[in-house]
């Protein structure tokens, strides 16, 4: 967890050394919907701004994200193992 936070620590402060400050908006979606329009020079929307990021929905979107993973993880090694098993046989 350490190592993560240090690297979004190390890309962000890249992200504002290298990029124009005119063409960066460093965004906290608590905020809400003005200074993202603003920067975006649009008006804003008469409705709520949106909040699916909360802590049950990232939860279960790591959880779907580990599984689908997971899957990827143990099809590949059974492509590798079943490769093997039919080169070992060839040979």
């Amino acid at each position: 967890q350490e190592l993560m936070i240090q690297l979004f620590n190390e890309h962000t402060a890249r992200v504002v050394r290298d990029i124009p400050k005119d063409d960066l908006l460093i965004f906290e979606v608590r905020d809400g919907w003005e200074p993202l329009c603003k920067f975006l020079d649009l008006p804003i929307p008469d409705e709520p701004f949106p909040n699916v990021n909360d802590t049950q929905h990232f939860r279960r979107s790591l959880d779907n994200t580990l599984y689908t993973a997971t899957a990827i993880v143990g099809v590949a090694t059974g492509v590798v193992v079943a490769g093997a098993v039919y080169l070992f046989r060839r040979t």
